[in-house]
């Protein structure tokens, strides 16, 4: 099943190269959070028909505000499109620089201003065991768990973004849903099916939406923030 998963994704994206100047004709730009931004396009990934085209340039922005201070990128997956000056804790990519350890074993001496990671906590502990009959029992408090040790990672005025699509691991998805209180912010983005264009939504209309594991790209992502600056109480981070 893993080979014919595998095969399918590259047939599919081999015989949809031929569109990429279409793809990249179509609109521009999307708003978040009331900002425009542009979408980002790139071979790499194939940002084009997944949701790289708008996490990059969220978190790339975000990142250049927070240029004088600490970062820590989990996930190595900005640093891929932009080398940025910063930590980088990625337990499979083995480029240099880039820290290779489970987040859960990473305990710097130092704390962080800035915490960032792109589409990868829904892989802590999911992934790994991805065909054991024992995740089930083993993962269902992995996301939260890497949460609160990540939020225990930051200075005491440090933040924390992060993005994860929805309907890839449900027990993200339940662990949202009963922490959903604990976030100082939870914004979310709904795909369109065919242009990869998107649109900031209410959670109650992508709640059930599914990941596409055949294509490996998202629907829907949520985009969460932990703010221990007090003064950013009452307004978004973004």
């Amino acid at each position: 099943m893993k080979n014919f998963i595998s095969i399918s994704k590259s047939i599919v994206k081999f015989l949809i190269t031929p569109f990429i100047q279409y793809l990249e004709n179509r609109k521009k730009t999307f708003i978040f959070q009331s900002k425009k931004y542009c979408y980002f396009y790139n071979r790499r990934n194939y940002t084009f028909i997944n949701e790289r085209a708008i996490e990059i340039p969220i978190f790339n922005r975000i990142v250049n505000k927070y240029k004088i201070g600490k970062i820590l990128e989990v996930g190595s997956t900005l640093w891929n499109y932009f080398h940025q000056d910063y930590h980088i804790v990625d337990k499979y990519d083995h480029s240099t620089g880039i820290i290779n350890m489970d987040i859960l074993s990473y305990k710097p001496k130092f704390k962080y201003d800035l915490i960032i990671s792109i589409s990868t906590l829904e892989h802590v502990g999911w992934n790994e065991n991805l065909y054991s009959a024992k995740k089930s029992k083993n993962n269902n408090d992995c996301f939260f768990k890497t949460i609160k040790h990540l939020e225990s990672l930051l200075s005491n005025k440090g933040v924390l973004i992060f993005s994860v699509p929805l309907g890839y691991n449900p027990f993200v998805d339940l662990s949202l849903t009963k922490n959903f209180k604990y976030f100082t912010e939870l914004h979310f983005m709904q795909r369109s099916y065919f242009k990869n264009q998107w649109k900031q939504v209410k959670y109650k209309h992508i709640k059930n939406l599914k990941h596409n594991h055949i294509l490996s790209y998202s629907n829907a992502i949520v985009v969460g923030v932990i703010n221990k600056n007090i003064s950013y109480s009452n307004k978004s981070i973004f």
